[in-house]
């Protein structure tokens, strides 16, 4: 087993139920979630003839004998719900789901406030289905399973669990990953989805009727006109109907797809032999419902949102549990990263001190002897003695000499090629200088220049004058350094 699909099982809740209720009876799946993937555990079903009370029906079937599971996933028949296929052109998920129930507001017959709305997991083609239920539709929904002490932890539709039926299932089975048509028969409607292993990329419902060929026909004609490029390869059917081998043969004559009688058993994990020998068709949408939080996904599909949204007990306990393991894990790994980077720094101090022994011996050659553990200590004293030895080269640098006010007045000086120096004298702050120049304009161009100068604070021309024997200007400046 892969490590990733080993941390995903670790998280999701261990024992799941999927709940159908219709007004033709009751059915219900337990599935356990084991690490080699999900597993059906007990099927229970009830026939109602409308003469019972439905909550008390549903108060048995779960007391006798007693069902214990972790999260409860109910589904409402997706007759009562509205379907929409919305261009979503960004691939954000908080984003959608903060803009969907806007997206499907201008196709509702009611107001936006009085529906919730959520969306399938979508395709890659740049759509998704968006469903909206009625909050009465809901809010009635859960009130018969309170009656019977039931609080479901998720609310779902019946082609959200098709779905995750067939994205559980066929997940790994690259045949699959194409578009798949899916045909459910429901109670009094005709469900037809367009998935792949991607997500749902088209939902139609239809009303119950005699002349069913003809309506799966037209549905298919109207996704291909949409999608082109991906035509369906196979169509699934699935739930109750009569005549099923006439059926898948009569539409595949005419729809030219590949059709199959859609039998979950054959890749589901069943505890007993008794369990494998149920009607797949009876339990298939609480299979699915029951699937859901095993999807590998970052958001399941659940109606119980806004006012109905929910955190029961169990959920937080299983919360509780996976950051505790979590904890755990992360407190393992902070104890081995301290001591792997303990292990390293004391080997990198190792090197140091080793290198530190090196350069000391060969800066500092007439030592004779080394301190053990003293050794950065002992280097840092002798450059502390080398500095203050060495000290006046330093002054030097920083321009406190003769040769410093020389350097400073001859780079002054070399951009005038007719110029000359004659005398110079340094008394303190305080310098003189004499020189000769061909004209007044380079005396003046030097005294600017000197001027422009970081050494000097000021500039003074103590006197100029032309000589008639040389006929160059002799010149006297006086400088303040600072």
């Amino acid at each position: 087993m892969k490590q990733g699909t080993f941390f995903r099982n670790l998280f999701k809740p261990r024992t799941v139920v999927g709940l159908q209720v219709t007004a033709a009876g009751l059915a219900l799946v337990k599935v356990i979630n084991t690490f080699k993937g999900p597993e059906i555990a007990e099927i229970r079903s009830r026939t109602l003839t409308g003469k019972e009370d439905t909550a008390e029906q549903l108060k048995a079937m779960f007391d006798n004998p007693g069902l214990k599971y972790d999260m409860l996933v109910t589904s409402i028949p997706s007759s009562l719900g509205s379907f929409r296929r919305i261009p979503v052109p960004f691939q954000k998920r908080r984003k959608l789901d903060k803009i969907i129930k806007y997206q499907l507001e201008p196709y509702l017959p009611l107001s936006i406030d009085d529906v919730v709305v959520d969306y399938l997991p979508g395709g890659n083609d740049g759509n998704a289905v968006a469903v909206g239920m009625e909050k009465a539709i809901l809010r009635a929904h859960l009130d018969l399973l309170g009656n019977a002490g039931l609080e479901p932890d998720m609310v779902v539709v019946d082609d959200a669990a098709v779905f995750s039926l067939y994205g559980t299932l066929f997940r790994d089975d690259k045949k699959e990953q194409d578009p798949t048509a899916i045909v459910h028969f429901g109670e009094q409607f005709l469900g037809v989805q367009i998935a792949s292993g991607h997500g749902v990329s088209f939902v139609r419902i239809l009303p119950e009727s005699e002349d069913v060929i003809s309506a799966i026909r037209d549905t298919l004609n109207i996704y291909m006109l949409q999608e082109e490029s991906h035509t369906p390869r196979n169509l699934l059917l699935m739930g109750t109907y009569p005549a099923q081998e006439e059926l898948r043969k009569e539409l595949e004559n005419v729809t030219g797809i590949n059709v199959k009688i859609w039998d979950p058993w054959n890749k589901c994990r069943v505890r007993s032999k008794e369990l494998a020998k149920a009607n797949p068709a009876h339990v298939a949408i609480p299979l699915g419902a029951a699937l859901i939080p095993a999807i590998e996904s970052a958001r399941p599909f659940n109606f119980r949102k806004d006012e109905f949204s929910i955190e029961s007990v169990v959920e937080l306990k299983r919360k509780m549990g996976s950051l505790v393991v979590l904890l755990f894990f992360l407190g393992g790994l902070l104890t081995f990263h301290l001591y792997q980077k303990e292990h390293m720094q004391a080997q990198k101090y190792r090197e140091v001190k080793k290198q530190v022994q090196t350069v000391f011996l060969s800066t500092f050659p007439e030592t004779t002897r080394i301190v053990k553990g003293q050794e950065l200590v002992q280097m840092k004293q002798k450059m502390r003695e080398e500095r203050i030895r060495l000290a006046w080269i330093k002054k030097g640098e920083q321009g406190d000499t003769v040769l410093a006010v020389l350097k400073e007045l001859t780079k002054s000086m070399a951009q005038f090629s007719d110029l000359y120096l004659e005398s110079f004298s340094l008394d303190g702050r305080e310098v003189e200088i004499e020189g000769g120049a061909m004209n007044f304009e380079t005396v003046d161009k030097l005294k600017a220049a000197l001027q422009g100068s970081t050494m000097f604070t000021s500039v003074k021309l103590g006197g100029a004058k032309t000589t008639r024997q040389e006929r160059k200007v002799k010149f006297l400046m006086k400088l303040e350094k600072k």
